[in-house]
C-alpha cells in the first residue's frame, strides 16, 4: 500500500488548518477605555470615619459668655455618594457629586481630661464639583485620582447636658444646620466588567472647614451656645457602580 498520497491529503489538510487559525483576527481582552464625551451616573456605598476632633463651646450664663474646649470622639458612621460624569477623553473626566455622612458621637472630653458620653448626631452633605484622572491601562482595570470643591451642608442634633464650668449645666434639645466652604481629594481602582458597567473601589478624604453650629436652651428653646468645630475631616473607603448612558 502506498502511504505517499494519504500523508500528503493529511499534510495539505494541516497546512490549510494552520493557516485559517493564523488569518483570524485575535481579540485582545477589552480595556476600560472611557468614550469621549459620553455621560455617566454612579452610587457608592460604604464606610465613613471622623477622626477626633476640637470644638469650642461658648454659653451664655449669669455671669457672661464662658468658652470651654472639648474634644468630640465619633463613632463609626456610613457614606453614600452618587452623581453624573462626563469624560473628555481617556484621561480627563468631570463628575458633579453629591452624598451622605452618618456619624455619632461617642464622647466628649473636656480640657481636664474627664470624658463622658454626649447623645448627639452628625449628619453631612457633601456637593462636590470634581476632577478626576485616569490612567490607562492595557486591561478592564484602571488607577483614578482626582479631587474638587463645593460645599458642605452639617446639620447637629443634640439632646444632652453638658457642664460649662462653675456648676452651671446647660440642657440642649434641638438641632442646627452651617454650610461651610469644603473640598475632597481622592483615588482608587475602577474595573470594567461590561459594556459601560464599571465597579469601583473609593478612598474620598472630605475637608469641611469649621463649621459653627447654634444651640438652644430645652427649658427655654432661646439660643444658649454655639459649638463651633476647628478643622474637621471625613475619611470613607466605598464600593461604587457605574453605568455609561
Amino acid at each position: 500500500m502506498n502511504a505517499s498520497p494519504i500523508l500528503h491529503r493529511y499534510a495539505l489538510s494541516f497546512f490549510v488548518f494552520a493557516g485559517s487559525v493564523a488569518a483570524q483576527e485575535v481579540t485582545p481582552a477589552r480595556s476600560y477605555d472611557p468614550t469621549p464625551f459620553q455621560e455617566y451616573g454612579w452610587v457608592e456605598f460604604g464606610y465613613a470615619h471622623i477622626p477626633a476632633f476640637d470644638v469650642t463651646l461658648s454659653a451664655v450664663t449669669a455671669d457672661g459668655v464662658v468658652n470651654q474646649d472639648l474634644e468630640l470622639e465619633m463613632g463609626p458612621g456610613f457614606a453614600v455618594h452618587g452623581g453624573l460624569g462626563e469624560s473628555f477623553s481617556r484621561w480627563i473626566s468631570a463628575e458633579l457629586l453629591g452624598g451622605f455622612y452618618y456619624h455619632g458621637v461617642d464622647e466628649a472630653t473636656g480640657a481636664g481630661g474627664v470624658g463622658r458620653g454626649l447623645d448627639a448626631d452628625l449628619f453631612q452633605v457633601p456637593i462636590m464639583l470634581n476632577l478626576v484622572v485616569h490612567v490607562p491601562l492595557r486591561s478592564r482595570l484602571t488607577p483614578v485620582v482626582g479631587g474638587g470643591a463645593g460645599a458642605v451642608i452639617s446639620w447637629l442634633d443634640m439632646d444632652d447636658q453638658i457642664s460649662i464650668g462653675d456648676g452651671n449645666i446647660l440642657r440642649v434639645n434641638g438641632s442646627s444646620t452651617e454650610v461651610t466652604f469644603a473640598y475632597q481629594a481622592f483615588a482608587g481602582l475602577r474595573y470594567q466588567y461590561g459594556d459601560g458597567a464599571v465597579v469601583s473601589l473609593t478612598y474620598r478624604l472630605t475637608g469641611v472647614g469649621s463649621p459653627t453650629w447654634g444651640l438652644d436652651d430645652a427649658d427655654t428653646g432661646r439660643s444658649a451656645a454655639d459649638l463651633k468645630a476647628h478643622d474637621l475631616f471625613v475619611h470613607s473607603i466605598t464600593l461604587g457602580f457605574h453605568l455609561g448612558f
